[in-house]
């Protein structure tokens, strides 16, 4: 009996007159009339249908004078045809739509069994004892009245523990991102891999700072770190020079911009730097970096900072100098040594990497041959004509030495000299400090053995790396009061000190984030001529706000179910929520003359271009204007507004999960041989059913033998166009992927479109599909998987695109166009 209902029995609406004494109709007309008692009178909407097998369905709908739903509810009705009514009726219980084999009908579970499935899994007990204790609460398998009362088996049990802890890692950090009030993104890429560059402002303040000035700074250090999840974490390290570790004495290391990627080619490199001295222009000055010698990343650096010095890690080149050694034979700890002190000099006397120029570099390469040559010789007992391996080798590498590691290549790229005047050798070590750093941090968060459980990319930010950069802007307000334990004020800037009592009892909270906020923009200019921080006068005597309403413990878990997110973007929006609620000027009421309107409320927001989003406070629920709430129904500005007007629960119920989990990860995963990948490989490779014969592939990629063969082919071009362009561009009609309308992603931004005609069906003929007449426009994403799926005879010279279109496209669309569909565009 299922099918669609399309036999139309009655659309009508009645007029009724209701006592709410005793809940009793008084009067009822089988018609559409004027209600004359606003308070007792009513329109009962009726909509029944049949469908062909004679079973009817009826919607029953009250309305109120203005058209509004009654208590927002309706009544769903079904019933038997009269005529049917002694007859034998069966019910047809189709298979799931995923079923390959077999008829075996399908029950879905109940909503109630579901949620009790749901709980029990996020209390933490195993999927075996959640089967076993919601089949027992139904009353056992004898007990229920419906299949999908009770689990259909454990396998259900398992998958929905899989279901429920799945979220697509890329648009969960895309919603994250967009919930912080503070910018902590410099840049986010994602062609042709995923590119995160984190970072804020304070950051490049504070390169620019420590790492360009012209008589104090010290070079950045860039090295990658590994072992975080599935992919590769690239950190820029920094020296804050007006701190000082208390354990050490030497300059603390703070952690840069932090780069999230997949490769570690010199093309992924370049995209990195480029996008740091984008966000921090300052750098193009920088003086010099230092590196492990890692080809593609000094490639990428010297390319990005034509003007610094880079140097070379002095612990690497040892290690490498001690290795090969080992393979010339020269394998005893006194042997070696001679050799290593040729390089690196010992005390009292210095070595080939503390030559000040090239020159006397190459002479004391011709100098030490003949040591070298009888030293090595001795070792292996040949004295005559014997020439030394190592001074081979070293001599391979003079250009290195002289161009990234002796003295005036170290003072050139602003390395601090010592006592003597020399300046200091030049280590990643603050680069290997810091990725022990984010390691320790990710080890106490996730209480995980070191290099072993791996973590996704929103854990990584929320719990790693922001964790280690809320560390260090608190021990710079601790260091200045004198209350850290790590770091204290350097010499030069120790005047810049207060005392506790005026840090903490005579300034208020403004005047103290006036302060650091000073302190963190002084550049080392300002502190050698010793410029003093002037403070603002206090304001006058704080009004009296009424006090704050904040959510009720859980909702953060409310929002999470209903919303369909991570429990990390569900806190961080109900956190940045109280944040609004919390400051008193923060969200303002929108004047208006008129009257009986909705109210609009103001909400201040740093991401917006006027400094504020609207929210529209209507009976039950709040409508944003902001990105967020625009394609994801829920934001924090929203649940502000419905929190303080009461109706924080009833916003819940009007947050929409979203349809389909749309995994945007899927569109960005790096190439199975990117550089650094051992590349994708099934370990079980598929194979056909036994006695199923493999259908052959046609070999290459000729023509069929008739060019359109479906009702969407024809000879109208394709065009290509943006998003912000095509509002009814929602999904692709090959994939079905939709499109990124929430936050436009270039090249992703651009779409082919295509005007072509459909096949319907008549409510006279269900079964018979007919041609339109007409023509419509489909959308499809610029993959070739899609378009020559769908368009066997598709070439380049089918695409066309308007003046417009063509100017306004970059070179990364230019790039996808010719990836994907061959198309060259000049």
């Amino acid at each position: 009996m299922n099918g669609t209902y399309q036999r139309l029995l009655r659309i009508a609406t009645w007029t009724t007159t209701v006592n709410k004494l005793d809940n009793t109709v008084t009067s009822m007309e089988r018609k559409k009339v004027d209600i004359k008692d606003a308070t007792n009178g009513y329109h009962l909407s009726i909509h029944s249908k049949e469908n062909h097998a004679g079973l009817c369905r009826s919607i029953f709908k009250v309305l109120d004078k203005h058209g509004e739903v009654v208590n927002n509810a309706c009544l769903l009705q079904y019933h038997i045809n009269s005529s049917l009514e002694t007859k034998s009726v069966e019910f047809d219980v189709l298979p799931h739509g995923n079923r390959k084999h077999g008829d075996k009908p399908f029950y879905p579970l109940q909503k109630s069994t579901l949620n009790a499935i749901k709980t029990g899994l996020k209390e933490g007990e195993s999927s075996a004892v959640v089967y076993n204790s919601v089949s027992r609460s139904e009353g056992g398998i004898m007990a229920v009245s419906h299949p999908g009362q009770i689990p259909r088996s454990r396998h259900q049990v398992y998958q929905c523990k899989v279901n429920l802890n799945q979220h697509d890692d890329l648009e969960e950090l895309l919603l994250y991102v967009q919930t912080k009030e503070e910018k902590i993104v410099l840049d986010h890429q994602d062609l042709p891999e995923d590119l995160w560059i984190l970072g804020t402002q304070q950051m490049c303040t504070d390169l620019h700072r420590f790492c360009t000035a012209t008589q104090n700074s010290h070079p950045i250090s860039v090295d990658p770190t590994f072992e975080f999840g599935p992919f590769e974490v690239t950190p820029f390290t920094y020296r804050h020079l007006l701190l000082k570790s208390k354990r050490s004495g030497v300059h603390p290391i703070f952690l840069g911009p932090t780069a999230i990627h997949h490769s570690k080619d010199t093309d992924t490199f370049e995209r990195i730097v480029s996008s740091v001295t984008q966000s921090c222009p300052q750098l193009k000055t920088l003086p010099g970096f230092i590196t492990d010698g890692e080809t593609a990343l000094y490639n990428a650096m010297a390319d990005g900072f034509p003007l610094a010095t880079g140097l070379r890690c002095f612990r690497h080149v040892h290690a490498n100098c001690k290795k090969k050694l080992n393979e010339i034979g020269i394998k005893s700890k006194q042997d070696k040594k001679v050799f290593l002190d040729f390089v690196f000099g010992s005390k009292g006397r210095g070595g080939l990497v503390d030559c000040e120029d090239k020159e006397e570099l190459c002479a004391m390469m011709n100098e030490s041959k003949s040591s070298l040559d009888d030293c090595e010789g001795r070792i292996f007992g040949k004295t005559e004509g014997y020439t030394s391996k190592f001074w081979r080798y070293i001599k391979k590498k003079e250009d290195m030495f002289a161009n990234h590691m002796i003295s005036c290549q170290r003072r050139k790229a602003g390395m601090p000299c010592d006592e003597t005047g020399r300046p200091n050798r030049s280590y990643t070590n603050q680069s290997e400090s810091m990725n022990n750093k984010l390691t320790r941090q990710k080890e106490a968060v996730f209480n995980a053995a070191k290099r072993k459980t791996p973590i996704g990319k929103l854990s990584f930010v929320r719990n790693v790396w922001e964790e280690v950069i809320t560390r260090q802007v608190d021990e710079v307000s601790r260091a200045l009061c004198g209350r850290s334990d790590e770091y204290t004020l350097t010499d030069e800037a120790a005047y810049l000190a207060v005392t506790e009592e005026d840090f903490y009892c005579t300034w208020s909270e403004a005047g103290r984030n006036h302060y650091v906020n000073k302190f963190n923009t002084m550049t080392m200019d300002d502190v050698t001529s010793r410029k003093r921080i002037t403070m603002q006068p206090e304001s006058g005597p704080n009004r009296n706000y009424p006090p704050v309403n904040l959510f009720e413990p859980g909702f953060s878990d409310k929002l999470q179910n209903v919303a369909d997110v991570s429990d990390v973007v569900a806190n961080a929006l109900v956190s940045e929520a109280e944040m609004l609620l919390k400051s008193p000027t923060a969200v303002s009421e929108m004047p208006t003359v008129a009257q009986n309107t909705v109210k609009k409320f103001l909400v201040a927001s740093k991401a917006s271009k006027q400094g504020f989003y609207t929210c529209t406070l209507y009976k039950d629920h709040v409508c944003c204007d902001c990105p967020s709430f625009k394609y994801q129904t829920v934001c924090k500005h929203s649940l502000c507004v419905a929190q303080q007007n009461g109706i924080a629960i009833e916003q819940l119920n009007f947050v929409t999960k979203r349809k389909t989990k749309k995994q945007k990860s899927k569109l960005l995963n790096p190439p199975q041989d990117a550089a650094g990948k051992k590349g994708g490989q099934h370990k079980n490779p598929w194979r056909p059913r036994q006695g199923v014969a493999e259908t052959p592939e046609r070999d290459g990629i000729g023509k069929p033998d008739r060019p359109f063969s479906n009702i969407h082919h024809n000879n109208i071009p394709f065009t290509v166009c943006f998003l912000s362009g095509e509002p009814k561009a929602k999904e692709c009609k090959q994939c079905g992927v939709e499109f990124p309308r929430f936050q436009l992603i270039r090249p992703f931004d651009i779409v082919l479109a295509h005007r072509e005609k459909w096949t319907y069906t008549t409510r006279e003929e269900p079964n018979q599909r007919r041609i339109s007449a007409q023509y419509t426009t489909r959308f499809y994403c610029v993959q070739a998987s899609c378009i020559f799926q769908r368009f066997e005879y598709f070439n380049a010279s089918l695409v066309a695109m308007d003046g417009d279109t063509k100017q306004r496209l970059s070179s990364s669309h230019k790039q996808l166009l010719k990836c994907e569909l061959g198309l060259d565009i000049l």
